[in-house]
């Protein structure tokens, strides 16, 4: 919808605006039923279309390359800072000593510290 406020608007665009809109002034009449989410589709759909119209003057400007660029780097900060300490060394890749402590034999599953079974159970 932040695309959708910018100017030039097309017809889809005030339409899916429009609908928008009516939606706090419904709501504040008790209007609002069981086919709500059909509007709100309806709206995503016909502001989704004349998003995708526009796209190319979008990104020839430069303002939806920045956008993709700040999100992607923002959500792959650490998967870069992780290639990066690997790449430097300082992220060690061994499992150390400790590699295999959690792989073995386990106690017995239903017995408690007494030696008895536990959760109730009695022994047949």
């Amino acid at each position: 919808m932040v695309f959708a406020l910018r100017k030039p608007k097309d017809e889809l665009t005030t339409i899916g605006l429009a609908i928008a809109a009516a939606f706090p002034v419904v709501a504040l009449i008790g209007g609002l039923g069981r086919g709500v989410l059909w509007y709100i589709v309806l709206m995503a759909l016909v502001l989704t279309a004349s998003l995708v119209r526009r796209i190319a003057t979008l990104w020839r400007s430069g303002n939806l390359r920045r956008a993709v660029c700040c999100v992607a780097g923002v959500k792959l900060r650490m998967t870069f800072l992780r290639a990066v300490g690997l790449a430097m060394g300082r992220i060690k890749t061994d499992q150390g000593e400790q590699a295999g402590g959690g792989i073995g034999p386990q106690s017995d599953v239903g017995e408690d510290d007494r030696g008895g079974l536990g959760c109730g159970a009695v022994p047949l």
